[in-house]
């Protein structure tokens, strides 16, 4: 297409901005203005065409009152309609209660943002969210707790953010409230705006693995329920409940990776809050020494987050080679082997093909208790998707510094990777929706639709 042509059709497109019927001047007026330079050539054409179209024939498209000719009906005009189709959506307001929670919340955002450019959201998280453009009230980090009696010594630290919270959302009265994961903080919080507004909750809790009675209660207190599992579904009510996928994966490398054959490299992720790197530093401390020991070729780096990184300097700082706050995906493709605190480091390690051990450790009081509920054998992802253990569980009693370096050294050997690699290929399709899109533009389009019908 020349320049000349392009800047033609741009001039009858911007010409659209006064034309007589409200509907389609919304329509075609507003996409252009805030559209058009993201638009490809042939996008320009059809849209273009539209501009033949009469304005009532282009209000009966909108409602859906007669189907449109193939010949109009273009990728173009269906992005047109989805941004019609959420026009009234002003505000949104998103809860992430901890790290993975705002990587999800930072996904979501970007896609919402592509339907529906004009909305405002607000919310709770960290720096993914406020990247996306979330307008973030306070850190995750304030309300990130992990494990009964852990919270105790924080439970006024915490009551006052929940309270802050649900004072918030009453005073600015989104369109739509999305609570991600963080069970605990998220159910008190819905429990008292019900009724604000629809209540969309991300990442169901795991009433397959304990209390299974939950399911009533997030049937009842939520509008929609967007789920990360494939069989989750079958436990809350179906008519409100969709798999989307696991966002993680929409990123999974499926290739196997290529061997390193001059140095052993080991990347450790000890866990995004500080409890639980207390918890964890002096066995992940002993496991790098004896490592080094066995295999003087050993290079090793920490992941962790930027929040708590001078923290995690303080403690394994002089042990290791580098610590490290870049992206997972390109730390993981460089490691041979993980050490990882369990949760969704054992899935990025799935997604991203780096064979791992999977240790913690957590205050005795709570693992009794929580051993006392618990219905799954497994802890990590991956081995309960495929009902086997595939990533070496190590907790408790287990977690142990030569029980870790056991485990990493059977990952060395070749046969043992392999067959770890092919288990990592089956997760990635279980846990990918029937869909094809990511899990993050099927869940920004299912929570888009649940606001509209309310």
């Amino acid at each position: 297409m020349t320049k000349t042509l392009k800047y033609e059709i741009k001039k009858l497109l911007y010409r659209s901005l006064h034309r007589g019927c409200k509907e389609t001047d919304y329509l075609l007026g507003n996409f252009a203005e805030q559209k058009l330079h993201t638009l490809r050539d042939q996008e320009l054409v059809d849209y273009a065409k539209l501009l033949d179209v009469d304005d009532a024939t282009i209000y009966e498209w909108l409602t859906e009152k007669t189907n449109i000719p193939d010949e109009y009906n273009t990728e173009i005009l269906q992005k047109i309609l989805i941004f019609h189709k959420y026009k009234r959506i002003k505000k949104l307001f998103i809860i992430a209660g901890e790290a993975s929670g705002d990587v999800i919340g930072g996904k979501l955002i970007d896609e919402v943002k592509l339907m529906s450019p004009d909305v405002q959201i607000y919310g709770i998280g960290g720096q993914n969210m406020m990247n996306a453009g979330c307008k973030i009230l306070f850190h995750y980090k304030n309300i990130s707790f992990m494990g009964f009696f852990e919270i105790i010594p924080n439970i006024v630290k915490i009551i006052y953010f929940l309270y802050k919270a649900v004072r918030n959302i009453r005073k600015i009265r989104p369109d739509g409230l999305i609570t991600i994961d963080s069970s605990g903080f998220n159910f008190f919080v819905a429990k008292r705006v019900k009724g604000v507004c629809p209540i969309i909750h991300y990442v169901a809790p795991a009433v397959w693995a304990y209390k299974p009675q939950r399911s009533n209660t997030v049937n009842k207190l939520f509008d929609h329920l967007l789920v990360i599992l494939p069989f989750e579904v079958e436990y809350f009510d179906k008519n409100k409940t969709t798999f989307v996928g696991h966002h993680i994966m929409d990123e999974a490398i499926i290739s196997k990776k290529k061997e390193n054959k001059e140095n052993i490299h080991l990347l450790i992720m000890p866990g995004s809050r500080v409890q639980e790197i207390k918890s964890l530093s002096a066995i992940f401390i002993d496991v790098i020494k004896g490592f080094k020991v066995q295999h003087p070729n050993l290079a090793t780096k920490i992941l962790t987050l930027p929040h708590i990184k001078d923290y995690v300097s303080d403690v394994f700082g002089e042990f290791v080679d580098e610590i490290i706050c870049d992206d997972k995906k390109e730390a993981m493709l460089w490691a041979d082997i993980g050490l990882i605190k369990s949760g969704t480091s054992a899935i990025e390690a799935t997604a991203f093909g780096m064979p791992c051990v999977v240790a913690y450790k957590m205050f005795y009081l709570t693992y009794y208790y929580i051993k006392s509920i618990i219905r799954v054998k497994y802890i990590t992802i991956t081995n309960i998707v495929l009902n086997k253990q595939v990533i070496p569980e190590l907790v408790q009693e287990k977690c142990s510094s030569d029980n870790i370096l056991t485990e990493l050294n059977k990952l060395l050997e070749k046969k043992e990777r392999s067959k770890m690699h092919l288990s990592y290929q089956k997760a990635i399709k279980l846990l990918r929706n029937k869909e094809g899109i990511t899990a993050s533009k099927l869940a920004a389009q299912t929570i888009l639709n649940c606001i509209v019908k309310n």
